[in-house]
């Protein structure tokens, strides 16, 4: 099947959730384009990004069938996790002060399935765990109410007032800021673009999906200057990635390039430092944006290494 972003979004409806390995497999690409090719439909809002993961792979989500997800909990949550998801599903809306220690540790590794929220009441700041599916309008309209010291107006079924009960006990969150608060830990969620480094090599632009980003190595005692922009615009180049943008920086260059598939386009920061980077600045560049990220370093250690292995979507190339 051609990739495309419609055939894409078809595939990840129609089976839920998928990884990038799916894609590739169904679509018989390399796992690097699967990767950019989910990210750039999770930037457009068209699939959600899970922060459970699969090995170092997340999975994306069809936003309209929120509710699969939690087929994940039971595959990926210890028994500890997975009795905070259980007590948050059935309460829908629960206390954190209220959770004994050993739960509050628990709380990263559910938020999949819950969202936290704050509300300032009587000079205080209260904090809950919400249902990622509970109804947030409904949600809202209740608190009001319970802090104006109103009645809800709605049916009173056994379920609905088991957890206006819960509501009004807890006086739960502040709604407003849900959306708000949701876009911004969405907005630094990266995508999750993993870089091949088999060896093999497109032959032409046409077939590059199929194929990986080959390795790169150079003498130890590293190049001169023209020797490394002409390394790294032949690495880019024969990856069939466009630069688009190139600027000379105090500890190096910056290049932004892009790779067009088919109808997708994928965008890529790419640096070079030419002074031995440390952590921090390999960090501070991969939160820099969303895009997937190479790094190219000359007789880069091994610690930078090990640390790129545990970043997603970022590539260290040594030169």
């Amino acid at each position: 099947m051609l990739l495309t972003k419609d055939n894409l979004l078809r595939y990840v409806r129609k089976q839920k959730y998928v990884i990038p390995s799916d894609v590739s497999s169904e679509f018989e690409t390399s796992t690097m384009i699967a990767s950019a090719a989910l990210s750039e439909l999770a930037k457009e809002g068209s699939v959600k990004i899970t922060h459970l993961k699969l090995s170092s792979s997340p999975y994306y989500y069809d936003k309209l069938q929120k509710e699969a997800i939690q087929e994940l909990a039971e595959k990926h949550l210890s028994s500890h996790d997975l009795n905070l998801y259980k007590k948050i599903k059935e309460s829908q809306i629960i206390n954190i002060q209220s959770l004994p220690p050993a739960e509050k540790i628990s709380i990263p590794k559910v938020r999949d399935f819950a969202l936290p929220l704050e509300i300032e009441h009587d000079s205080k700041t209260l904090e809950f765990l919400v249902w990622y599916l509970r109804d947030f309008d409904e949600t809202k309209k209740q608190i009001l109410q319970y802090l104006k010291g109103e009645e809800p107006t709605e049916k009173k079924t056994s379920t609905s007032k088991k957890k206006e009960k819960e509501i009004k006990e807890e006086v739960v969150t502040a709604i407003e800021k849900k959306e708000e608060k949701k876009e911004k830990q969405e907005s630094k969620s990266q995508p999750e673009v993993q870089i091949s480094k088999q060896q093999s090599q497109p032959q032409n632009p046409t077939e590059s999906a199929a194929h990986t980003v080959p390795e790169y190595s150079s003498p130890e005692m590293g190049f001169e200057r023209d020797k490394v922009e002409e390394f790294i615009e032949n690495y880019l180049k024969s990856n069939y990635l466009k630069v688009e943008e190139k600027d000379k920086l105090e500890n190096g260059y910056f290049y932004s390039a892009k790779l067009k598939i088919n109808k997708i386009t994928l965008h890529f920061d790419c640096k070079y430092f030419s002074k031995k980077p440390q952590e921090v600045d390999i960090i501070k560049f991969y939160t820099s944006s969303m895009n997937p990220k190479i790094v190219f370093v000359e007789n880069a250690p091994k610690k930078l290494f090990k640390l790129a292995e545990n970043l997603e979507n970022l590539e260290l190339v040594n030169i």
